[in-house]
C-alpha cells in the first residue's frame, strides 16, 4: 500500500469514527471526508468537529454565604431569605440603654417591604462559614423590633438608614453571658404580605470615606450615661431556600446560571471516538477547543435577569458521576480552580469559553469526564441570573467545536 492510499484510510477511518457522535462541518470548515482541494506536502491540515452536549442539567444550591460582600433579606420569586450577625466585641459593662444597627442597603428587587430582628437562642453558637438553611439558628418567637415603615433602597446608591433598634437588655445579656450570644436574625416581617428581597452590606463590604474606616453592618450602642461606641459583627451570613415554584433545572428545554438562588448548569460530553481514533492510529493534535453556550431571552420568576453575567467553567470531579434525570449527588465536587473565565453577553448570539487544555487531555488520556460545571462568578453577591439553551434544542445547545491539525501528504489531485 503506497503512502497516499494509507493517508486517504486514515482520514476516512477517522471520519466513520466521528460521524456517529459529531455533528459534520461545511465544506469551508474543512470535514474529515473533504478531499478536494491543493495541499502541499509537510502542511498542518485543520479540520473542524462539533460535539453536542449529551447530557446536561441545571440545579439550585445552598453554598457558604459567610464571605459575601452582602447579606440578602426578604421573599420574592419563590424564595425566602434571611441573615444572622453576631457581635462579640461589646462595652466592659452591662450598661447599655439601646443600640441602632444600620442597614447600608445596595438595591433590591420587588416591593418595599418591613423586616424586624429577633433574638437567636440563648446558647446557640453557629459560624458563618458553615450556616446554612438546613442547620439556620433557632430564635425567639417574639420579635424584638419591627420596622414601622417599608424599607426601600435606592436604584443608583447606597442608602444609609439607621433601621433597627435593638434594646439595651439584649446587649446587656449579651456582655453577662458571652457563651449564651447567639446573634440576632433580620427577616421580612410576618405582618408584611409585600414581596420584595434587599441586598445588605455584610462585614466584608468595609468602606473607607476619607480616611474613616466604615464596618457594616454598624452597631451603635449608646450607654446609660449616653456615651457611644460603634462595633462590627464578628460573624454575619445569609441563608435561603425555596419556599414555592418551581427550581430552575425542571424544565430541561432551558438552562440557568446565578439568580438569587445559586443555580449551577453542569454539561457533559461524550468524547470516545476521538479517543478511539487516536487507538486506532489516527495521529492528530487538538489545536484549539470552545464550549459554545447560546443565552436565552425572557425570565421565569419574579426575580431579574441581568444582560450581562460573569461566569466560571470549571471541570466536574468524574466520582460520583451525575445524570440529567437523577437528582445530582451532594457528594458531587468541582475542581478546584477554572478552566476559562468570560461574560455570557444577552446581546450577544454565543459565548465562546477557551477549553483546549482540558479537552486535550480527555481526548488523550481517557474518554472519560466528569463534564463541565458553568458557575456565576458573583453567585453570593447579586440577584440576577441569565438562561441558556439547553441540549434538547438543536441548533443552540451547549457545544464543543474542537479544531485538530495533523500533517499528511499531498490530497488527491494535490500538487
Amino acid at each position: 500500500m503506497n503512502q497516499r492510499n494509507a493517508n486517504i484510510i486514515r482520514l476516512l477511518t477517522l471520519a466513520v469514527l466521528l460521524a456517529v457522535t459529531f455533528l459534520a462541518c461545511s465544506e469551508e470548515d474543512n470535514p474529515y471526508w473533504y478531499l478536494d482541494g491543493n495541499r502541499a506536502p509537510g502542511n498542518v491540515i485543520p479540520d473542524t468537529v462539533w460535539v453536542m452536549a449529551d447530557r446536561d442539567t441545571t440545579v439550585e444550591i445552598e453554598i457558604n454565604t459567610g464571605s459575601s460582600p452582602y447579606l440578602f433579606v426578604g421573599e420574592h420569586g419563590g424564595l425566602e431569605m434571611v441573615a444572622y450577625l453576631k457581635f462579640t466585641s461589646l462595652p466592659d459593662t452591662a450598661s447599655v440603654a439601646y443600640a441602632l444597627l444600620d442597614l447600608n442597603i445596595d438595591g433590591g428587587t420587588g416591593e418595599p417591604f418591613q423586616i424586624q430582628i429577633q433574638a437567636v437562642t440563648s446558647n446557640f453558637d453557629w459560624e458563618e462559614s458553615e450556616i446554612r438553611w438546613e442547620n439556620r439558628p433557632e430564635v425567639d418567637p417574639a420579635p424584638l423590633w419591627a420596622s414601622a415603615e417599608p424599607i426601600s433602597w435606592g436604584e443608583d446608591t447606597t442608602l444609609y438608614a439607621a433601621v433597627l433598634k435593638i434594646p439595651g437588655r439584649i446587649i446587656n445579656d449579651w456582655i453577662e453571658n458571652s457563651e449564651g450570644n447567639g446573634g440576632i436574625r433580620i427577616s421580612k416581617s410576618r405582618a408584611d404580605a409585600s414581596l420584595g428581597i434587599i441586598k445588605i452590606l455584610s462585614s466584608e463590604a468595609v468602606l473607607d470615606t476619607g480616611g474613616v474606616t466604615i464596618v457594616n453592618p454598624p452597631l451603635t450602642i449608646t450607654m446609660a450615661d449616653s456615651s457611644r461606641s460603634v462595633r462590627g459583627p464578628a460573624q454575619d451570613a445569609y441563608v435561603q431556600t425555596r419556599i414555592e415554584g418551581d427550581p430552575w433545572g425542571s424544565d430541561p428545554t432551558w438552562l440557568g446560571v446565578g439568580g438569587g438562588r445559586p443555580r449551577r448548569t453542569f454539561i457533559g460530553f461524550n468524547l470516545s471516538a476521538l479517543h478511539d481514533s487516536l487507538s486506532s492510529g489516527t495521529v492528530f493534535s487538538v489545536a484549539q477547543a470552545a464550549l459554545i453556550l447560546n443565552p436565552l431571552e425572557g425570565a421565569v420568576d419574579d426575580l431579574p435577569i441581568t444582560d450581562s453575567l460573569r461566569v466560571s467553567i470549571i471541570p466536574i470531579e468524574t466520582d460520583p458521576a451525575w445524570s440529567e434525570n437523577d437528582s445530582i449527588p451532594d457528594s458531587l465536587q468541582v475542581e478546584s480552580g477554572a478552566v476559562t473565565r468570560g461574560n455570557i453577553e444577552l446581546s450577544e448570539e454565543v459565548a465562546e469559553f477557551n477549553v483546549t487544555r482540558l479537552v486535550s487531555d480527555w481526548i488523550t488520556h481517557t474518554p472519560i469526564n466528569g463534564g463541565l460545571a458553568v458557575i456565576a462568578d458573583i453567585e453570593t453577591r447579586t440577584l440576577n441570573g441569565i438562561r441558556l439553551a439547553s441540549r434538547l434544542d438543536p441548533e443552540r445547545g451547549p457545544r464543543l467545536r474542537i479544531i485538530v491539525t495533523y500533517s499528511t501528504t499531498p490530497r488527491p489531485g494535490g500538487k
